[in-house]
């Protein structure tokens, strides 16, 4: 989290001494900071510290290997205790008998079990599947959690 604070930090003071009180700069070259001034076709390059470059080669890394965005689940069941991972179970099967097109998750954090169901981009998202799964599961709700990143349709 500090390094994505650090990353905005450093491309707003890029961009803003880059813009050196112009307008519509486009960036030219996505490898390094030269840019290209719309109105006037004149080049402007940047002088920049490595550590700048090393900051957003590790903000890239950690991107790949993070592979997921803030996003909301449902959760469908929570519980601990001798039968809550038993119990996790036939949540997660009564849930596929319903829905088997969302995928399911058990996550286990001492001393509860839960189940969380979709990876959904927008509260909005959530709320629509919400309704049908409260039919089934009447305790289910909405929470934040870090999701899978959707698939891009070709």
């Amino acid at each position: 989290m500090y390094t994505h604070k650090v990353f905005i930090i450093v491309f707003f003071l890029v961009f803003h001494f880059a813009a050196d009180g112009q307008e519509n700069l486009i960036f030219k070259n996505s490898d390094s900071l030269n840019f290209y001034h719309a109105q006037s076709d004149s080049a402007k390059n940047i002088v920049q510290d490595k550590r700048i470059d090393e900051l957003v080669q590790r903000h890239i890394r950690y991107n790949k290997n993070n592979n997921s965005i803030q996003g909301y689940r449902i959760r469908i069941y929570s519980n601990l205790g001798k039968k809550a991972r038993l119990e996790s179970d036939n949540a997660r099967a009564r849930f596929y008998g319903y829905f088997p097109e969302i995928p399911i998750y058990r996550k286990y954090k001492s001393p509860y079990f839960k189940v969380y169901v979709g990876n959904f981009r927008t509260m909005n998202d959530a709320l629509n599947i919400l309704k049908k799964v409260k039919y089934y599961f009447p305790e289910a709700f909405i929470v934040h959690d870090k999701i899978k990143f959707p698939k891009l349709e070709e």
